[in-house]
């Protein structure tokens, strides 16, 4: 096992009670005959249902025949139409978010949902956020619930260079204790940067900066997935240390598991000394039975490196310990998210113990499983 000098920090609240998107600017019941002989002698002794039938009217009936047939696809192929218009018209009315809200415990969970298009879809996913009936409504279905105050108004919204500037109403700071106004910033931080273009998130309240909150919460400057804490008792990232995000599953109860990140802090590890961290917190045991991993214990990682974009993992042996292909794909979903992170990553390679090949219950990982923009999708 690899030994770090560096010094890793965690610093990561467990709940114990617990795309791309454009942005503004931003059989005729037929009878089985058994083969009696050649096929000229069956053709010989078909007698025609039509043989009395006297030349004229035969080829009357046809001609009828022929045009009822012709009715009959014509209708179909209508009708095909109008399903397939109707469809694009629902997939133009509609398009795909991802943002993020809360559950019952105050764990912030990333989902792909679909809203209304409208101008302005950046705006539309921080409004999507907000606390009001409308809101209340359609995350109650997947027990999740909006992050930010009732009354919270979107003043403007401007992205320029990567960098949105997002000024709200002063609504926006009434949280009623610490863990709401963390989960409030840095659902705000993970939402909008899921939007390829935009890396940073400046917050204004009334056109005006606002430096620190009312429970110390640290607003001040441009805010990111490198300087901001999720699912963490606090937002901002120590002076000298940086963080990486690992990918749990949390139990909602019955049958909704989601998957959600939680923020890990380190000091000076290099990129294939974080995957082998990563590797190893997702095959740790944790005390919170609602929030759990999928990977068998003991799995760690041999070595990784990048080629282009596909970063390469080279497991032990453990990984293959596990059954069933429900797990296989939560598996794979809690490594892809996990390494998403590393930039220029877009597909993932698994392989164990040097060797390609397909995981236990067939996923084929030699070319590369690419890292889809959804999670959660709802």
């Amino acid at each position: 096992m690899r030994k770090f000098i560096s010094i890793i920090v965690f610093t990561a609240l467990i709940f114990l009670n617990a795309c791309e998107i454009p942005v503004d600017n931003i059989t005729d019941n037929g009878k089985e005959f058994e083969y009696i002989g050649e096929e000229d002698e069956i053709f010989d002794t078909y007698v025609s249902p039509y043989s009395d039938l006297e030349e004229d009217e035969y080829a009357e009936m046809e001609e009828e025949r022929e045009d009822e047939d012709g009715e009959e696809d014509k209708e179909e192929k209508n009708h095909e139409e109008i399903q397939d218009q109707e469809l694009s018209e629902y997939e133009n009315e509609y398009v795909r978010i991802t943002a993020y809200y809360r559950d019952s415990d105050n764990t912030v969970v990333p989902v792909t949902r679909k809203i209304k298009r409208q101008e302005g879809i950046a705006r539309a996913v921080v409004e999507s956020m907000i606390k009001n009936d409308e809101n209340d409504d359609a995350l109650k279905p997947y027990k999740l619930c909006a992050l930010l105050p009732e009354g919270t108004e979107i003043l403007g919204m401007n992205i320029k260079d990567s960098t949105v500037i997002v000024d709200f109403n002063e609504k926006f700071l009434e949280y009623e204790d610490k863990t709401e106004e963390v989960n409030a910033i840095s659902s705000i931080v993970y939402s909008l940067t899921e939007f390829n273009n935009i890396n940073d998130v400046k917050i204004l309240v009334e056109g005006r900066e606002k430096d620190i909150l009312k429970y110390g919460t640290d607003i001040s400057g441009l805010l990111n997935r490198k300087n901001v804490l999720i699912n963490s008792k606090r937002l901002n990232v120590e002076d000298k240390v940086e963080k990486v995000d690992v990918y749990l599953y949390k139990n909602e109860g019955g049958e909704i598991d989601y998957l959600v990140p939680m923020s890990f802090e380190y000091i000076g590890l290099s990129r294939e000394e974080i995957c082998s961290e990563i590797v190893r917190l997702l095959g740790r045991n944790y005390d919170d039975k609602k929030m759990f991993s999928c990977l068998p214990p003991g799995v760690s990682l041999i070595d990784s490196k990048l080629e282009e974009n596909t970063l390469i993992l080279n497991f032990n042996g453990e990984i293959r310990n596990y059954g069933g292909s429900s797990r296989e794909e939560a598996i794979l979903n809690q490594i892809l998210y996990s390494m998403k992170q590393f930039e220029g990553v877009e597909k993932v390679k698994i392989i164990i113990e040097g060797k390609e090949g397909k995981l236990p219950e067939g996923t084929d990982t030699s070319r590369g499983i690419p890292i889809l923009n959804k999670i959660n999708e709802v």
